[in-house]
């Protein structure tokens, strides 16, 4: 009897561990659950916060966002440039450094549609902005562009994607920027004889074909215009 009782005990004792460890994981899951469900709901919070910031087009100047808030569905307003190219993280500062106020051009179907846009900014007095046509004119360049380059350089279009409508939009702004690893190199490429590119590096400094060079500690103020659309992407991604 002693000894039944014994094994009783035991085997009492092994299924209260037993107990105590699902116990155990049960609040295990819960906290995991619970951290889970926070950071869901961090994420919705963020990507909510950006999506009004980019229905708002905050940051942008004031004719463009007037223009662009006022456009209508099907019309000849289209969008900014911003809007329409993909960045990878590593080249958002070169691009928002070789692009600047660019980013903010505001696409439209045709030229005739941005002489109306600059006339509605006039009479309502509603700031200036800059009209790029889906279809640009590519300006011929008097000397060797990015394309006569090889080597450690590399285009810029080549780096990002482009929605396929708006590739000529961003041909004309991009197909003669090119990418350099530094600014002692982008100099001397410039020095070429023949060389008409724009060449920034991944810092952010520029050296247009005139020799005019463009740089310093700060980043350029339209990098966080670049970045919204990669961050919306990854938070979708995160919620999903």
């Amino acid at each position: 009897l002693r000894d039944r009782l014994r094994t009783t005990e035991g085997e009492k004792e092994q299924r209260a561990d037993r107990v105590r460890g699902l116990a155990e994981e049960r609040r295990g899951w819960e906290r995991e659950m619970s951290e889970a469900h926070n950071l869901l709901v961090q994420l919705q919070s963020r990507f909510d916060s950006l999506q009004e910031i980019q229905r708002n087009y905050e940051g942008y100047q004031r004719g463009v966002r007037s223009i662009l808030l006022g456009a209508q569905p099907e019309g000849s307003v289209l969008g900014v440039v911003a809007d329409v190219i993909d960045v990878p993280q590593e080249h958002e500062r070169a691009v928002a450094a070789a692009l600047g106020d660019r980013l903010q051009y505001v696409i439209v179907r045709q030229a005739d549609d941005g002489v109306c846009a600059v006339s509605t900014l006039r009479e309502e007095d509603s700031g200036r902005g800059s009209f790029i046509p889906l279809s640009p004119r590519r300006v011929p360049i008097s000397g060797n562009g990015a394309s006569s380059l090889n080597g450690n350089t590399r285009r810029l279009l080549d780096l990002v994607q482009v929605e396929e409508p708006y590739r000529r939009v961003a041909e004309a702004l991009l197909s003669e920027v090119v990418l350099v690893p530094d600014l002692s190199s982008g100099l001397a490429l410039w020095r070429k004889n023949g060389v008409h590119v724009t060449l920034v590096t991944p810092e952010a400094d520029v050296i247009d074909a005139n020799g005019v060079i463009t740089g310093g500690s700060e980043r350029p103020v339209e990098e966080e215009i670049v970045s919204r659309r990669r961050q919306a992407g990854e938070l979708t991604g995160g919620i999903s």
